[in-house]
């Protein structure tokens, strides 16, 4: 999570987007991970993938104490509107 959570904030979407999709391997159920590889593939400029990872995230499980983290996927999801 952190590893990709850096990788974004330091302009490295590739490196945000191996990161997510290695904890989505781990963990494929966990909303995390399909949250991040949404804001790396946002990064990208892939709109309609990142649309759908934003999807996979808030319909995933979220950890105890990610309500922020669920909210700002939300707002991205929807900001990003209908295929």
């Amino acid at each position: 999570v952190n590893r990709s959570r850096a990788a974004l904030v330091l302009g490295l979407a590739l490196g945000a987007l191996e990161s997510a999709r290695t904890m989505i391997r781990m963990y494929p159920a966990a909303a995390t991970g399909h949250a991040l590889e949404g804001a790396a593939l946002l990064a990208l400029g892939r709109r309609d993938e990142a649309r759908a990872a934003l999807g996979r995230a808030l319909s995933a499980d979220w950890e105890e104490g990610s309500e922020q983290q669920r909210r700002a996927a939300a707002s991205l999801h929807e900001a990003l509107g209908r295929p």
